[in-house]
């Protein structure tokens, strides 16, 4: 499988469209929080500091979003351990798959580092997992 990845730059509108949907403004430069002109007289012009904040949780939900996907892929890999049927060479390792594939399942909830995961750890060595799509994002800045 091709590992494809998914360069991201995250620009004001990213932000106002989340923050502020429908409101009426422009820009000369997407880039610039600083030529952001604020025509909408309904909603307030969100600040340079909550732009920042938006999209930290948008880096942060594509983040969440591969690692569910590589959790997924990692899930459907080992199912055969666990089936009644695999023939385990005891009864602890069996219990090590089940506990393994657990920590998996919780995985997206209790990742310290979303950009640089530290992956549950298998019974036994696997072959690495790749995925498909991968984020990467380029820092968002005020110029």
């Amino acid at each position: 499988m091709k590992t494809t990845y998914k360069i991201m730059t995250l620009s004001t509108p990213d932000a106002l469209a989340r923050l502020t949907p429908g409101a009426n403004w422009t820009m000369e430069d997407i880039n610039d929080y600083e030529t952001l002109v604020w025509n909408d007289d309904t909603q307030t012009k969100p600040t340079w500091e909550e732009c920042t904040n938006v999209f930290t949780q948008i880096k942060n939900e594509k983040y969440i979003l591969n690692i569910k996907s590589k959790r997924n892929l990692i899930l459907n890999q080992t199912d055969k351990y666990t089936s009644g049927d695999y023939p385990h060479p005891t009864p602890e390792i069996r219990q090590a798959w089940i506990d393994y594939r657990q920590a998996l399942r919780d995985f997206p909830t209790v990742v310290e580092d979303l950009e640089n995961p530290i992956w549950p750890v298998p019974p036994v060595e696997m072959d690495e997992v790749v995925l498909d799509t991968i984020y990467v994002f380029k820092e968002y800045r005020r110029d």
